[in-house]
């Protein structure tokens, strides 16, 4: 499992209005895959803890070449991914 933060950015737009860029919190699991391609997918906002079912998590397939086959989504608590519905 690996756990990435994403910085904030602010910047104006051409139109002189400011554009905000949310914090994301990312978890990845790769389910033993030695290939560094994620199975599972999370993201939250920052300090959403793990068991929080707020949890953006996204379930990849793969292809025999390894190139993405399926995303499936679902929402819940991220130490729940393996469980929880996907469509």
């Amino acid at each position: 499992m690996s756990k990435v933060g994403l910085g904030a950015q602010t910047a104006e737009g051409s139109s002189g209005g400011t554009v905000s860029l949310t914090i994301l919190t990312v978890e990845l699991d790769y389910q033993g895959r030695s290939d560094y391609q994620p199975v599972y997918l999370g993201t939250n906002l920052p300090g959403a803890n793990l068991t929080d079912t707020t949890w953006n998590i996204r379930y990849l397939t793969y292809d025999s070449d390894s190139r993405v086959d399926s995303i499936q989504n679902a929402t819940g608590a991220w130490t729940n991914r393996t469980s929880l519905t996907y469509d």
